[in-house]
């Protein structure tokens, strides 16, 4: 287990007169650090943190950090520490960096491993969510239809004027062509009627 937090106090001078900017600026993550105490008249619970292996004040830990390190860690010195970022540097903005303390059981290829289950172990996992879909019905082929469609209605117009000309011998086309169309009109009408009606 490793605890992650930021350098404080980064935009000072050293008391040697060395930046801490320019000693940010030669970090890399990954590079080892170290806790010394760095307790003062004003901050007597301070922790200073130093590069390995040049031994130059980096910044300090916050004063919150301190007092619990200090509070869990009698032998904080000891802590691996290393640097996780350094954050800022371009358009005037000032570095910082971002660094992890390890415990004494911390072990990086335990930290990032993959689970690992008891041989016989059943992991069950949550169902997954039902898909909502609308399910489109499939239309018949219209347009197969359609030529059979016109020739049964020309063969019935067919029929129906022979039958008019049996029983009215001086009907014509043009009045069986109207009266054969009203007919298949009122059909029409009465077959969409009754599918629409509610079942």
């Amino acid at each position: 287990m490793s605890i992650r937090t930021k350098l404080a106090g980064v935009s000072f001078d050293n008391n040697d007169g060395t930046s801490r900017q320019a000693i940010l600026s030669r970090l890399n993550p990954g590079d080892a650090l170290m806790l010394r105490d760095g307790a003062t008249s004003d901050h007597p619970e301070s922790i200073a943190v130093y590069n390995c292996p040049n031994f130059e004040l980096c910044g300090y830990l916050s004063a919150a950090m301190a007092k619990r390190i200090r509070s869990e860690y009698a032998n904080y010195e000891d802590l691996d520490v290393s640097v996780l970022e350094v954050t800022g540097g371009s358009d005037g903005v000032l570095l910082g960096c971002n660094i992890a303390i390890h415990n004494e059981d911390y072990d990086a290829a335990a930290e990032f491993a993959p689970p690992t289950f008891e041989s016989g172990r059943t992991v069950t996992l949550p169902p997954n969510p039902p898909l909502h879909s609308t399910y489109v019905t499939p239309r018949p082929a219209q347009k197969k239809l359609l030529v059979p469609g016109i020739l049964l209605c020309c063969l019935a117009f067919y029929l129906f004027y022979c039958l008019c000309r049996a029983l009215f011998v001086s009907v014509d086309f043009s009045s069986a062509l109207k009266l054969f169309l009203g007919m298949m009109l009122s059909s029409v009408v009465g077959i969409a009627f009754c599918l629409s009606a509610p079942k």
